[in-house]
């Protein structure tokens, strides 16, 4: 047995499930755990039964559905394998819905198209993406919902989180207190609600048809006067229309089937709103990219996805078309939002090269000169900035 065991090298990995998706949560250190030498059964064990405790405590946080700790064995002559030492599964819990914080500041909204426009969507999405991930839609269906004010009854207690920390958020500015920019908040969602009403009361309202958005758009234009109302309605039968839907990609499908080169602004902008809605979802994203090896590697495919020039490693119809999309449409709002998840990760702490640290300043340079004459215009600073301070942190490790 001594021969066995001197013959191999052990490394070692904590993997955990998120969201359904396995990922490396830590890529444990050969030097620094002892696990890159030679070793005796003794020394085996040991090792491994601080990793399975470290393990059980993480998963004791409730941050993760399972946990796993993988072995690899490299023989000295070469060739070698990967054995599964720990696998335990979170218990059974309900999940907790919670309004989450978000680094960026919301628009102050005085009207329903103020709190229904892009920029406030993409805040809402970000701050109940626990629940719209559940019930597979998005802020912006959700405000053009028949359903909506069912949908704020079952869930007061998130939606009041939501108002609240928004309106702290806003009350930053000084220009209104917490409470005044709540209330402000909480008279809009009535104005939705009774727009809600209404609509489901419309006669003769439009209906999508075998998803043919040409001709809802036309025949919410014959019917109502004002482009709000027109905007309105079509996404109220949007919404109606993919009530029930399961997949966030059932509306990028929707979206890819019916962007035309020539289609005009106001129904484009319509289309754009809602994949732009669908991709300020991680688990969407996720989706499109699949596994990554590094933070690196992730965040350049966002950016070939942003550009239209995304090749998926593996096949996978969905990104490719999506990518096709971004290429050959205007579809500025969902760009918008690859990039702005570009900024957030490039500003964000996390390592761009976990498993390979010695590699990180050669990767942050990389991914700079990559990124950044690519990018839109008005990300670059932004880019430049976010990269700056990365190299500084590092110059500090180093120090």
């Amino acid at each position: 047995m001594a021969d066995f065991l001197k013959a191999r090298k052990f490394t070692y990995e904590t993997h955990v499930l998120v969201e359904g998706r396995w990922r490396i949560e830590i890529a444990h250190d050969p030097d620094e755990m002892r696990m890159g030498g030679i070793f005796n059964k003794a020394d085996v064990d040991a090792v491994e039964k601080r990793l399975i405790g470290q393990a059980r405590k993480m998963l004791a946080t409730g941050k993760f559905e399972a946990i796993k700790v993988m072995r690899e064995r490299a023989r000295s002559g070469g060739g070698g394998t990967q054995t599964e030492v720990f696998h335990e599964v979170a218990e059974e819990r309900e999940k907790v819905l919670t309004a989450r914080d978000v680094k960026e500041q919301p628009p102050h909204c005085e009207s329903f198209d103020d709190l229904s426009g892009r920029a406030s969507c993409r805040i809402l999405n970000l701050v109940l993406r626990d629940y719209f991930e559940e019930e597979c839609l998005s802020a912006l269906e959700a405000l053009h919902s028949p359903w909506l004010f069912k949908m704020i009854d079952l869930q007061y207690p998130l939606v009041g989180a939501a108002i609240h920390l928004v309106a702290r958020k806003q009350a930053t500015e000084g220009r209104l207190s917490a409470r005044e920019r709540a209330e402000i908040l909480q008279d809009l969602l009535r104005t939705a609600i009774s727009w809600s009403r209404d609509a489901a009361a419309e006669r003769n309202r439009p209906e999508l048809v075998n998803d043919d958005y040409r001709a809802l758009y036309e025949a919410a234009q014959g019917r109502f006067e004002t482009p709000g109302e027109v905007r309105y309605f079509t996404l109220h039968a949007i919404a109606r229309a993919m009530r029930g839907s399961r997949s966030h990609f059932s509306r990028i499908d929707f979206v890819r089937k019916n962007v035309t080169l020539d289609m005009e602004r106001h129904p484009l902008g319509i289309l754009d709103e809602l994949l732009a809605g669908c991709l300020d979802f991680p688990s969407v994203i996720m989706e499109l990219l699949g596994s990554q090896p590094s933070l690196f590697a992730a965040i350049d495919a966002m950016a070939d996805l942003a550009t239209g020039s995304y090749e998926p490693p593996v096949p996978n119809q969905a990104a490719s078309d999506l990518s096709k999309l971004l290429r050959d449409t205007r579809l500025e709002q969902a760009r918008n939002c690859l990039w702005l998840r570009i900024l957030g990760e490039v500003e964000g702490r996390a390592p761009l090269m976990r498993k390979e640290p010695t590699k990180e300043w050669r990767a942050t340079m990389e991914l700079e000169e990559n990124l950044t004459p690519s990018a839109p215009m008005t990300y670059r600073p932004q880019l430049r900035e976010g990269f700056k301070e990365r190299l500084r942190r590092l110059r500090e490790q180093e120090g």
